[in-house]
């Protein structure tokens, strides 16, 4: 299974098409329903299942709130993963 990490560095740093994201992967690597997945974004559960079927608008708002999310989510991996690397030097 690919961890959430490896799905938002793919998305992010590659230079894959919008519909070429997977926000099913996305959202279930999260454990999160489409209704919750939904609220972050500010939208409904039948929008969320239309970028899982049919994939994210091709630009505009949606997609660039998409990217800062999928890209503040590869941030705080960092973050925690550079925290741990930290933590067992001084253990």
């Amino acid at each position: 299974m690919t961890t959430l990490y490896e799905l938002v560095i793919d998305c992010c740093m590659s230079k894959r098409k919008p519909q070429e994201i997977d926000v099913k992967a996305v959202r279930e690597s999260l454990n999160e329903t489409q209704l919750v997945f939904g609220a972050r974004f500010g939208v409904d559960q039948t929008t969320v299942h239309k970028w899982e079927f049919y994939g994210l608008p091709n630009r505009g708002t949606t997609r660039a709130m998409f990217e800062q999310f999928l890209k503040t989510l590869a941030d705080e991996k960092r973050a925690k993963k550079k925290a741990k690397i930290k933590d067992r030097e001084f253990a």
